[in-house]
């Protein structure tokens, strides 16, 4: 005989039975459902864990331990990975890296991530902090604890389900060595530009290089996704010079004083010179 065990996270089970499209009785017990049900609300996005026991013998490996932005992860795909060991606290924990699981997981572009856990508290943690000591621990009944010697031990999330991303949290382009997100870009103050016909929107480069710490640069040099740079000393850049954010949250260098030739589209980077 088999016996079913479905656990639900941070969305209620009612909600999870609607999406699946399974009918409970009155007082039916969650155990009595049957594994395709199951299924089909894993399926639907909800962190469900099915334990399947079959002649007595516990199948856990193809179990819904994690997800990282919709990608799910079974207890089988964290074997996958490299295990980490390490001490923290003055105890022993073994587990996979969070780094790990976002390369796995084609995260590659995210300065903030949210750990969520099963009862839904949630931790924000800054993607430059995580070392590859940063790691969810497996405990002995498969749960998820995330262990961060880098932050203090208060925010060390127990029975993690899921790691999710928000856009604003993507990383926008590089001002010498600082990053800054969508979100970080979106805090500056955004100025309108008359250039030609067209009015654009943006953040001053200016202000940029104040708040990435090299407004004491010579020369400025942009580069774009597709390697193309354009090279401007900072005497001739001026407030109406402007990073334009495009409706598809892509950069173009608004340059009025400039050839529009210089223009370029697509900025991920900028460079100082001293």
């Amino acid at each position: 005989m088999k016996a079913y065990r479905i656990t639900l996270a941070a969305l209620s089970f009612a909600a999870a039975l609607i999406l699946a499209g399974c009918d409970l009785a009155p007082g039916q017990d969650v155990a009595a459902l049957p594994t395709t049900q199951a299924v089909v609300a894993e399926e639907a996005g909800l962190p469900v864990q099915v334990d399947v026991e079959a002649d007595g013998q516990a199948v856990a490996s193809d179990r819904l331990a994690l997800t990282v932005e919709q990608e799910p992860f079974t207890l089988s795909d964290l074997s996958a990975l490299p295990r980490v060991q390490i001490s923290a606290a003055g105890e022993t924990y073994e587990g996979v890296a969070i780094l790990d699981l976002l390369t796995a997981a084609r995260i590659t572009d995210v300065l903030t991530i949210t750990l969520v856990a099963r009862d839904a508290v949630t931790v924000e943690v800054g993607v430059p902090s995580l070392t590859p000591e940063s790691i969810l621990a497996i405990a002995s009944d498969n749960s998820l604890n995330a262990v961060l010697p880098e932050v203090e031990r208060s925010r060390w999330l127990r029975d993690v389900v899921v790691i999710d991303t928000a856009p604003e949290a993507r990383l926008a382009l590089r001002v010498g060595e600082v990053p800054f997100s969508f979100q970080d870009l979106r805090a500056l103050e955004f100025v309108e530009v008359k250039a030609g016909n067209k009015t654009y929107q943006g953040v001053r480069i200016l202000d940029l290089l104040r708040a990435a710490g090299a407004d004491g640069a010579q020369t400025v040099i942009l580069t774009n996704r597709r390697a193309e740079s354009v090279e401007v000393p900072v005497t001739e850049i001026h407030d109406d010079d402007i990073l334009s954010l495009g409706k598809d949250d892509s950069l173009q260098a608004i340059l009025p004083g400039l050839v529009e030739g210089t223009w370029l589209t697509d900025i991920v980077e900028i460079r100082t010179t001293p």
